[in-house]
């Protein structure tokens, strides 16, 4: 107790802490993977680190910084499936593919960036990074047209989402070739539609 009253005072250094504040971040990110966002809390994280909740306050300033670098992380792993995608040979298409992956291999982070709203998460912005890139891409396979570009992009967003909704709600799991077939083919009638 003598210990607790002297650090307070701001005699004594703070004790080391056990964890670096990437572990922390990171085993953050993995209660949202296994439990989903609303798991995380300092409880949780502190049990699953085996330490009190003190020493991840000696890290982070508060829980909100601790989720946003949990959030943060996690988009980082979403924007390695898009960027994969976006640097193969077909990248429309294998960005909706990607999409699905990201939703069957990932299905709470998938609940957290596209099935909750966005003010409940700490650190999450409403615009997706990717949509820049992937826009341009189409706009160029349809001759520079911008407008067609975009208009293709949301199309064939609502359709992917809705194959990764069933996906990440159990509903329906497709496989790769699946994935594949589906969305070449939207792909081929919705850019038919918009030529």
């Amino acid at each position: 107790m003598l210990y607790n009253v002297s650090y307070k005072r701001g005699d004594v250094m703070p004790p080391k802490t056990k964890y670096t504040k990437d572990e922390i971040a990171k085993e953050a990110l993995e209660i949202i993977r296994e439990n989903g966002y609303d798991s995380l809390n300092a409880r949780s994280l502190a049990s699953r680190l085996k330490i009190s909740t003190m020493p991840l306050f000696h890290s982070y300033e508060n829980m909100e910084e601790i989720k946003k670098a949990a959030v943060q992380m996690g988009v980082e792993r979403y924007n390695k499936y898009m960027s994969d995608a976006m640097s193969s040979d077909e990248p429309f298409k294998n960005v909706g593919k990607a999409y699905i992956s990201f939703a069957q291999e990932e299905p709470e982070l998938f609940r957290m960036f596209f099935m909750t709203p966005t003010s409940k998460i700490a650190g999450l912005s409403d615009t997706d990074p990717n949509t820049e890139k992937v826009t341009h891409i189409v706009s160029e396979m349809l001759d520079g047209n911008r407008d067609a570009g975009g208009r293709l992009l949301f199309e064939m967003w609502i359709f992917v989402h809705g194959i990764a909704a069933l996906s990440v709600t159990g509903k329906r799991v497709f496989t790769d070739e699946e994935r594949a077939e589906i969305t070449s083919s939207v792909f081929r009638r919705l850019k038919g539609e918009t030529q």
